[in-house]
């Protein structure tokens, strides 16, 4: 996969430096529609980011180039399809799934932020899983004190009143909105458990499928619905394929198959599949357009882990009789 540079340019400048002029181009390779990169250039990507006017209050599309406003997220072109659907109200269970390097934990993680910075509900309650303490402390508890100091500097709020985190026990308490992120450590069997006292509003389970499925199971079930005050709880799955819980997340969410007798509440319409790939962020491309630099790194895995990780291929499964199980070919309907 290769993006050719604007015309003028020979190379691709630091996304940080791109104009709509480099997200147009971009996003024409992608297909786009000029309709599709008109909206995501004057809208969506102000309407679901986070940022804040001079006066600190939050920015919208029509404070996008205003003076002193300040973005600290701007989500890739992919992640409107996330980020938009905690509008619509529908689809509250979500798997964004697929190749490495597709956003999905940053996407999810600023997911979270927004709500706990712009909630217009009483007591916000989010958490993260994760199977690996150290991975959790990595990729969320770092990233969400980094977040939490940038913000509490913009808009002047000490650890009293703005945010404030904590390593023991792990967590974001947003006291300037009375919202809090809770990080749950799930690796053995049963450990689900000690995050079931408390009701929450989303739950994000980052890399899903190294989970195991009830440890999903368990802290989904806290999520809390009262339709009668529009508090409708979500679940948001980040994950490459492979690990414990692949089979279960691919009948729940790609295949859909789940039936009467196994659970008869499923409604398949309400479980929504982001196909995730490495191609749709445009920050791990090189200069010259391509992803060689990445894509050689994928390269040094065994093929069936470099397809799940690389294509986001979800049919293939190391050790199975058919490491490239393609359902055209390996399926047959029998009288």
């Amino acid at each position: 996969m290769k993006f050719t540079p604007p015309l003028g340019l020979t190379r691709w400048p630091p996304v940080e430096q791109w104009t709509e002029t480099e997200w147009a181009w971009w996003l024409s390779q992608h297909h786009w529609t000029p309709e599709q990169i008109v909206q995501y250039l004057d809208h969506d990507r102000f309407a679901y980011g986070v940022g804040f006017t001079a006066a600190g209050t939050r920015a919208y599309p029509h404070n996008a180039y205003e003076t002193g406003v300040t973005w600290l997220y701007k989500h890739t072109p992919k992640g409107v399809t996330l980020h938009r659907k905690r509008d619509d109200g529908t689809q509250n269970n979500i798997l964004w799934g697929g190749s490495a390097g597709g956003t999905k934990s940053m996407s999810a993680l600023w997911e979270i932020i927004g709500q706990c910075l712009f909630t217009e509900r009483d007591d916000y309650r989010a958490i993260i899983s994760r199977r690996e303490l150290e991975e959790l402390r990595r990729t969320h508890l770092d990233r969400i004190d980094i977040a939490a100091d940038r913000i509490n500097k913009l808009l002047g709020w000490k650890d009293s009143t703005g945010i404030k985190v904590t390593t023991s026990p792990p967590l974001a308490v947003f006291n300037a909105t009375d919202a809090k992120v809770i990080m749950a450590h799930c690796l053995n069997a049963g450990d689900q458990r000690k995050y079931l006292s408390e009701a929450y509003d989303l739950y994000v389970g980052d890399e899903a499928t190294e989970m195991l499925w009830e440890h999903i199971v368990g802290i989904q079930g806290r999520v809390r619905n009262d339709t009668k005050i529009n508090r409708v709880g979500r679940m948001i799955l980040t994950t490459n394929p492979g690990g414990p819980s692949h089979d279960q997340l691919v009948r729940y969410f790609i295949a859909k198959d789940i039936t009467f007798a196994e659970n008869e509440k499923y409604d398949p319409t309400d479980y929504l599949m982001i196909q995730a790939s490495l191609y749709d962020n445009p920050y791990y491309m090189d200069a010259d357009g391509s992803y060689k630099t990445y894509e050689t790194r994928l390269w040094m895995y065994e093929p069936e882990r470099r397809k799940q990780l690389l294509d986001g291929d979800w049919n293939v499964i190391a050790n199975q009789f058919f490491q490239n199980f393609d359902p055209t070919m390996h399926v047959r309907t029998m009288a």
